[in-house]
């Protein structure tokens, strides 16, 4: 479309948000997390291409999305792109946004020739970020539609407005990975989730809830987590239990870690006590001057700083559940294998590009490319190379001193029966040893399918809230949530939809009785047998939120009027019934209907007696 004069009938062809859209806390329409409602007016050219469309929006936000087709509908299928690019552009930006939209067609508009309007329900985790992404979404298809220049030069245009956006969206993005692929895997299992705050979630209800914050569940110990950030405590407490640390020792200034490596020799390894992700690690350290330097570079990280020594071999990680080990992941530093034609500066960019596009298609977030930087430079210059030699075919060069993948390492999982049974074990004791129920266990051995008796290997570090894994791992996140949540989290709750001015014909404790409940929710009170009366809470939902969440609830009834249904949403994605309880005369709303329709298999109709109205 783009280079063409356009007919002056296309001059309105435009789509744009018929209203400002609504949210609902709460689920509804099927969707299984927050709701955004709204509506859409669209005013299509005859001849217009998606596929233009799509180019230029994967080109803007360097991913790919997936579309569910609906059908010829051209209208119909542009909504569900538009659904579709706001998803991805959130997930993108960490933020939890999963499943299907509903999409309404509300037909023509008598007053725009052509105009079609649309209703939409989207999942949603916060008001602000849907809809700043939405219309960011928008604002792309109107800039093809109307032919405001070639698509390479809207793209050029629109990717400053989309790094506004996503600076916006880092705001609302969760932190680290896990805990967007748990909210996923989540999704998937239908296991009812809720943000509770900051970086606090909590998975199923009731008593059989557990609250996440990473791979750091309920049943951490607290205790072992505090062990296993203080890599000297770490250490002294698995050397006491007999399994193979490096010597190592705490260094009080820079001519005491001198000092300590002279005792253990070299070459040693210098890092900081209470960091991570191999923040400030430096390894293989052959002499005083780097000593010094890597002192340095450790107590920029950290108040502490320790020396240990240095151990040859792979370097891998074994990913602990509930004591047994679930998954191996070989570690390399960040570097490229020759291929006896292409100079190192060549092979690094080729590296990133394939890494850029993997992450694209899988629609991840892009990690930070690997340079040839000052660390690059330093382990070139030790091998006499330079960024124009060529390597070998075959031959392997290091660019990064130490192989964690968030800088810039590589890896590859294992399959469990290739690593030696030894060293699984080593891993699990590891975990047991500071009793976490989640942990990753670093290991350095000269070959993991070797029994590390054999080989000399030491547990380097155990961390207990450890990154699960990558793009080639997420069905680990779906294991660990059906181990961790019995029944998937499961309870049974009721709920009973009140027509507008009616109470319930019973008192809290009395309406947990009638359902065999042991808690009951009703305006902004709670009841829980054996605890009593809970609140005021602001208003029904947050009640409900706030009673569920407790885990002396084996079971629970909540009842609401319409309107607070259609301003909040359910309280959860899925009930074992709703009853709807008015006059003979009463019928919900079609949005109330649609609302609640697939969110139970049991929709009762009651009707209040006369005693019961008067009342």
């Amino acid at each position: 479309m783009a280079n063409r004069e356009q007919p002056a009938a296309l001059a309105d062809a435009v789509v744009s948000l018929a209203d400002a859209v609504q949210f609902l806390p709460g689920s509804g329409f099927g969707i299984c997390q927050s709701v955004v409602l709204g509506t859409i007016d669209l005013r299509l050219p005859e001849d217009l291409s998606l596929a233009e469309i799509e180019k230029v929006m994967e080109d803007v936000i360097s991913a790919q999305s997936q579309y569910e087709e609906v059908g010829d509908d051209m209208e119909m299928r542009l909504m569900a792109r538009i659904y579709a690019w706001q998803s991805t552009i959130q997930i993108l930006a960490k933020i939890p946004v999963f499943g299907l939209c509903r999409l309404w067609n509300h037909g023509e508009l008598p007053e725009r020739r052509g105009a079609r309007r649309f209703g939409f329900a989207l999942p949603s985790h916060e008001q602000s970020a849907s809809t700043a992404t939405l219309e960011f979404v928008i604002e792309v298809i109107n800039a093809v539609i109307r032919d405001l220049g070639t698509p390479e030069s809207i793209s050029h245009v629109l990717r400053e407005r989309y790094e506004s956006l996503t600076q916006l969206l880092q705001s609302y993005a969760l932190a680290g990975t896990n805990m967007l692929h748990f909210i996923e895997a989540a999704h998937l299992l239908g296991i009812e989730r809720r943000h509770v705050l900051n970086q606090l979630w909590a998975f199923g209800l009731g008593h059989k809830r557990s609250y996440f914050n990473s791979s750091m569940t309920s049943a951490t110990s607290a205790l072992g987590m505090a062990i296993s950030k203080d890599k000297i405590m770490c250490g002294q407490l698995l050397a006491s239990m007999g399994l193979p640390v490096a010597n190592h020792a705490l260094a009080h200034s820079v001519d005491d870690a001198v000092k300590i490596a002279e005792q253990i020799g070299y070459p040693v390894v210098v890092k900081p006590v209470d960091a991570d992700q191999g923040l400030g690690v430096t390894a293989g350290i052959e002499d005083e001057n780097d000593l010094r330097q890597a002192f340095a570079t450790a107590a920029e990280v950290g108040k502490r700083v320790m020396v240990e020594k240095h151990h040859d071999g792979s370097d891998y990680r074994v990913t602990v559940l509930h004591g047994k080990a679930i998954k191996v992941m070989d570690r390399r530093p960040g570097g490229v294998t020759g291929d006896g034609s292409h100079t190192i500066a060549e092979l690094v960019e080729a590296r990133n590009v394939r890494d850029a596009a993997r992450r694209a298609k899988f629609r991840k977030k892009r990690r930070h490319p690997l340079l040839i930087d000052e660390e690059a430079m330093f382990l070139l210059s030790s091998e006499g190379l330079t960024p124009l030699s060529v390597l070998p075919l075959g031959q392997f060069l290091p660019l990064r001193r130490r192989a964690n993948i968030s800088a810039g390492g590589t890896y590859e999982i294992l399959a469990l029966d290739e690593v030696h049974p030894d060293n699984l074990q080593l891993g699990e004791s590891a975990a047991s040893a500071l009793g976490l129920d989640i942990a990753g266990i670093d290991i350095i051995s000269l070959d993991p399918r070797a029994s590390w008796r054999e080989t000399g290997g030491i547990i380097c570090e155990v961390n207990g809230q450890p990154q699960i894994g990558y793009l080639d791992s997420e069905m680990l996140f779906a294991r660990i949530l059906e181990e961790v949540l019995t029944d998937h989290g499961q309870i049974p709750v009721h709920l009973t939809l009140l027509q507008e001015g009616l109470n319930p014909p019973a008192t809290l404790p009395d309406m947990a009785q009638q359902d065999k409940c042991n808690a009951a929710v009703f305006g902004t009170l709670g009841w829980i047998e054996g605890g009593g009366m809970l609140g005021p809470y602001t208003n029904v939902f947050r009640a409900a939120k706030g009673v569920l969440l407790d885990q002396r609830v084996k079971s629970a009834v909540v009842a609401m009027t319409e309107s607070e249904l259609l301003l909040f949403g359910l309280p959860v994605a899925r009930f074992a019934s709703i009853r709807l309880l008015g006059s003979s005369s009463w019928e919900p709303t079609s949005l109330a209907q649609q609302l609640i329709a697939d969110h139970t298999n049991c929709i009762l109709r009651l009707q209040l007696s006369p005693v019961e109205k008067n009342s």
